[in-house]
């Protein structure tokens, strides 16, 4: 029986939008995602990447480019990491895939009863004309979700990370408009100001890099709008002290450095 190729069915060629030889990217939201359950008490599991020659290490580089253009993989922080194999193809090369072995282990099972195959025929007799899929891959068609995505990082290098620069574990997506912003500042003293007839209430405030003889008065209603964060947390018996860091967002976090 002669193989009938993909571009030879005709409904094919009439909606190849639909039909792609590559998928073009991630696949659309859909309400049904690919989810990880692991076993309760479950802790992170990362394993060294395995030894690779110098021509797998270019194989690997190559597809590694060609996953990340596509969106298909992202560079990650994640504690979970699982080594990375080669797998022949039927037309000689070689398919990169996660061995996740390691992962399957502590992870709850789905377990569905599989149809019967009798029950299945049931269904579509008496059907003049039913349809049926015939899927070229089963890979990147649903989404995982957005919690388990640190559980499927594949690590092919190994790398160190600085103890004194901790990174968090979540995934994060920051807009490429971002910009760095650093707005430190500690409430060295509030004061009370008349103006017109009015109490006005000023706080000095002592600015990062600069000495405490530099610090400037500023209107507590000003400091309250910008960093309502700073006021929630001072202590006005002992006199906390604050310092107020902002990286990529637009309220800046907060760090006791002495107090």
């Amino acid at each position: 029986m002669k193989e009938v190729k993909l571009e030879d069915i005709p409904v094919v060629n009439e909606f190849q939008d639909v039909f792609p030889k590559e998928l073009p990217g991630m696949p659309p939201d859909r309400e049904i995602e690919f989810t990880i359950d692991l076993i309760p008490g479950t802790a992170p599991i990362a394993k060294a990447p395995y030894k690779m020659g110098p021509k797998e290490l270019k194989e690997l580089k190559e597809q590694l480019d060609d996953l990340e253009q596509k969106g298909f993989i992202q560079e990650s922080v994640s504690p979970w990491g699982s080594p990375v194999i080669f797998v022949d193809k039927r037309d000689g090369g070689r398919r990169m895939c996660g061995d996740y072995r390691n992962l399957n282990n502590v992870t709850i099972k789905n377990k569905y009863p599989l149809p019967r195959i009798q029950d299945l025929f049931d269904q579509v007799r008496g059907a003049g004309v039913f349809s049926k899929i015939d899927l070229r891959s089963g890979y990147h068609q649903i989404k995982i979700k957005k919690e388990d995505v640190p559980k499927t990082a594949f690590v092919s290098r190994k790398c160190l990370k600085t103890p004194d620069e901790p990174v968090s574990h979540d995934e994060l997506e920051l807009q490429p408009d971002l910009t760095y912003i650093e707005k430190p500042a500690k409430i060295l003293e509030e004061n009370w100001k008349q103006l017109r007839n009015r109490a006005i209430k000023y706080c000095k405030i002592q600015w990062k890099h600069h000495p405490e003889r530099e610090a400037t008065w500023e209107k507590e209603e000003d400091l309250r709008k910008t960093y309502p964060e700073l006021f929630r947390y001072y202590n006005h018996n002992f006199g906390t002290k604050f310092s107020l860091r902002g990286k990529g967002c637009n309220v800046p976090g907060l760090e006791t450095i002495e107090g």
